[in-house]
């Protein structure tokens, strides 16, 4: 039973290779409520798998936020995800919901799936089965939503229209960016990326043209190369939006970066609301 449940885990957690093609997103944008009329159909698995979703599945990532409030309070921004069985992938967009009756809107739709790294007990690190968490940034005027996608095997910030009007690429790093935060006055966008990550990777492959060490670095349950180590160091970078010139980092734009941008739900200004079981966090 413990070799069972340990296999069955490994699925959930990590990643592995499979198969995918393009998917039919047609129906990512969910339609209007409608009274059902008659007895309908039979309930099938399909149906289950392609239930629209805003975050991680079971909840794995809790201290991340999975929607945006407007700067004037009107709407909200989140990532809308749907599975599509037919393909074996996912249909992705980013979705603005106005707190009012008028409709919601999606402004941007595709890129590939961004999955969230674990960091092992033994130091390594692997990408895992687990779907991150993308949280949308709105612009001090309201205008636009920043966020992360994955197009083309490249790992950007991209901006996106909230009235709908169209969605970019942001950034244009040769090295995936890793994370990002627009500073309070809007001029400016802080990104990181792990210039080393490549290499390491490159690094893993050149070892397997003579056959890998079977070390520490192993964890079999996640793959049958040796693991990423885990402190990988990070490149801060600063991009000007109104000129597009990009330079390192200073000091307080990196705190700013570090800086959470929501308080853990265990720090001691924050107050736990208990309900039966259910436990909500409020942030004081």
């Amino acid at each position: 039973m413990l070799v069972c449940a340990t296999m069955l885990a490994s699925q959930f957690l990590y990643a592995g290779p499979g198969w995918a093609a393009n998917p039919n997103c047609s129906g990512l944008f969910p339609p209007a409520l409608e009274r059902v009329r008659g007895n309908g159909r039979g309930f099938e698995p399909e149906d289950l798998a392609r239930v629209r979703d805003i975050g991680p599945p079971l909840n794995e990532l809790p201290d991340r936020r999975l929607f945006t409030l407007s700067p004037d309070g009107s709407a909200v921004a989140l990532p809308l995800r749907q599975a599509d069985p037919a393909s074996n992938s996912y249909c992705q967009g980013i979705m603005i919901v106005p707190l009012s009756d008028a409709a919601p809107r999606l402004v941007d739709q595709g890129g590939d799936l961004i999955r969230y790294e674990i960091h092992q007990l033994d130091g390594s690190t692997q990408e895992s089965g687990i779907i991150e968490a993308i949280t949308p940034q709105w612009t001090p005027d309201g205008r636009w939503v920043l966020f992360l996608k994955r197009l083309n095997g490249r790992k950007q910030v991209w901006k996106a229209a909230v009235d709908g009007s169209g969605s970019a690429p942001l950034t244009d790093s040769p090295i995936d960016v890793d994370r990002f935060r627009l500073m309070p006055d809007g001029r400016s966008l802080i990104f990181t990326t792990r210039p080393a990550l490549d290499d390491a990777k490159a690094a893993i492959e050149r070892e397997g043209l003579t056959g890998h060490h079977f070390d520490n670095r192993y964890f079999p349950l996640a793959g049958s190369k040796p693991q990423l180590p885990e402190h990988i160091a990070s490149v801060f970078h600063a991009l000007n939006l109104e000129r597009g010139s990009v330079r390192p980092a200073t000091a307080d734009e990196r705190d700013a970066l570090e800086a959470p941008s929501i308080k853990s739900p265990r720090e001691p200004d924050s107050e736990a609301k208990r309900r039966q079981v259910p436990e909500a966090w409020v942030e004081i």
